[in-house]
């Protein structure tokens, strides 16, 4: 049997100073690349380094910085039959997207892509909900970030909702897909859901976040995203009065199907659940060696029939997983112990602007449920987090309960009852208050009431979605006005002054301007 030759290159996540932050797994791979028929040497392992814990590095400087190191690689090993697979741990992952998106937008149309496989090991796609406390409390975190004090370019990136990061992942969705193909590039996401307790920081609760590695969460992991685009209109009713209509739903765009695997009893860093640093060797346990033939499992596909096959069994193995850790039970040293359910959970991005192109970056957004459309009508617990992204203020990230809303059976730990059940959620909707919401330019309160269609729209188990709302931008018909003079002289009823001149009733809706 012929063995395919890989030459394996890896990228490190954020903050790192040490090439051993890799631990044995570029070695592991090595040792088993013949069982899965891979030939893979020493020589073929490329190791990663970059500086990401300097204020004036930004991630677009890394995937520029990244695409050289490639055009070196690539110049090493010219045969088509040598193939760069790059394997990314956390930060790594969008740096390489980064690169990967550039090199599409230039090249596509005249090269194949250098790089034929892309596994993303815990990448913070979608950022990290940790980022909310930010630079000096990140920079505590030895345990779980395992480095120095990042960088601020590199952390304003990783904020839930950056700009940045909004745009390489609309564009991603957005993307037909063709980019995946033998001739581009098969990528592949694998992340865990397990908190490593032992690194857990009391005064950063998201390092215990359920749902999550202790760092990035699945949804922002998962490649497997939704976007949505809704637009407010204005109009008058009988009494001349304006007002607003419901939201309309003008997109729904669902990302390339990527293949994402739920990895067992696997934290985000640590030498004991650590993606990376867990596998040693000398030591197999059942989830490495899951972890192990997961990698291979993808470097072995060839078309986009297998890659769709790939996505398919993931999908199969998730569910299993998600039943296994449904319920972890954590003994204390005092007798005590806790029991926690790991839920599947939904990851909402809002932007909001108006139809000029402005952020509106003052607003309540409420989400509501039934019939009566009204958030008392929520399932209790429905919403774990909400954070606004404090540069991009017209963004706001919700981190929703999945089954909490889908319902769930009572749940059981030996004699006790954990939790009861909970019927579904039918309808879900949501109202906007932005402000200001009076003057010569304002917003008008908008809504788009609880239905079916939002619950299967908003609602994507261990995925996010991101929701672009437009709103009408109202401008006062006398915001600027013209005067006739007669006879050299101002018309009477007009004096020179207009300083105490409030908002008329009339408004003014400009032509809307060109949104991406």
């Amino acid at each position: 049997m012929t063995l395919k030759k890989l030459t394996l290159l890896f990228v490190h996540g954020w903050s790192v100073t040490n090439t051993d932050t890799y631990g044995d797994l570029p070695e592991k791979l090595c040792l088993e690349a013949q069982n899965y028929g891979f030939e893979i040497e020493s020589k073929d392992i490329v190791i990663g380094r970059y500086v990401s814990f300097q204020d004036e590095v930004r991630m677009e400087d890394l995937a520029i910085a990244f695409g050289e190191e490639i055009n070196k690689i690539t110049a090493l090993n010219p045969s088509k039959n040598h193939q760069i697979a790059c394997i990314s741990h956390s930060t790594g992952g969008p740096i390489v997207r980064i690169w990967w998106q550039r090199w599409l937008n230039t090249h596509h149309k005249t090269a194949n892509c250098p790089i034929r496989y892309f596994i993303m090991l815990a990448p913070a796609n979608f950022g990290s909900s940790l980022i909310k406390f930010g630079k000096a409390q990140i920079g505590h975190l030895k345990s779980v970030i395992e480095g120095s004090e990042p960088g601020t370019n590199i952390l304003n990136w990783l904020k839930l909702g950056s700009s940045a990061s909004w745009s390489l992942n609309k564009e991603w969705i957005c993307s037909n897909g063709r980019q995946i193909s033998p001739q581009g590039l098969f990528p592949f996401v694998l992340s865990g859901q397990s908190i490593d307790r032992s690194q857990y920081d009391p005064l950063n609760p998201y390092t215990a976040e359920m749902g999550s590695d202790g760092v990035i969460r699945l949804c922002s992991a998962n490649l497997n995203a939704r976007y949505i685009r809704l637009e407010q209109h204005v109009s008058f009713d009988e009494q001349g009065n304006l007002q607003s209509s419901e939201l309309e739903l003008i997109q729904t765009k669902d990302a390339p199907l990527t293949p994402f695997k739920i990895l067992a009893n696997t934290s985000h860093s640590g030498e004991t659940k650590g993606i990376m640093r867990s596998v040693a060797i000398g030591h197999q346990s059942v989830e490495q060696q899951n972890f192990i033939s997961a990698v291979f499992a993808c470097l072995q596909v060839e078309n986009t029939q297998q890659y769709r096959q790939l996505y398919k069994a993931f999908e199969k193995q998730n569910q299993q997983v998600l039943d296994l850790e449904k319920l972890e039970v954590v003994s204390y040293q005092n007798g005590l112990s806790k029991v926690y359910i790991h839920d599947s959970y939904t990851q909402i991005i809002f932007r909001v602007r108006d139809d000029q192109g402005y952020p509106v970056e003052d607003y309540d957004l409420i989400f509501t449920a039934g019939d009566e459309d009204s958030a008392n009508l929520l399932p209790h617990g429905f919403c774990i987090d909400s954070q606004r992204n404090t540069i991009n203020r017209e963004v706001l990230t919700f981190y929703v309960n999945f089954d909490l809303l889908k319902g769930t059976e009572k749940l059981q730990h030996h004699e006790q009852w954990v939790r009861e059940q909970i019927p579904p959620t039918t309808k879900l909707g949501f109202k906007i208050l932005p402000r200001p919401n009076h003057g010569f330019v304002r917003y008008l309160p908008c809504l788009h009431e609880a239905s079916e269609v939002i619950v299967e729209l908003a609602m994507k188990p261990n995925a996010t979605v991101m929701v672009d709302v437009v709103l009408q931008r109202v401008v006062s018909g006398n915001l600027f006005e013209t005067i006739a003079l007669l006879d050299g002289r101002t018309p009477k009823g007009h004096k020179g002054s207009f300083k105490s001149i409030t908002p008329s009733q009339t408004i003014i809706l400009g032509p809307p301007a060109h949104l991406e």
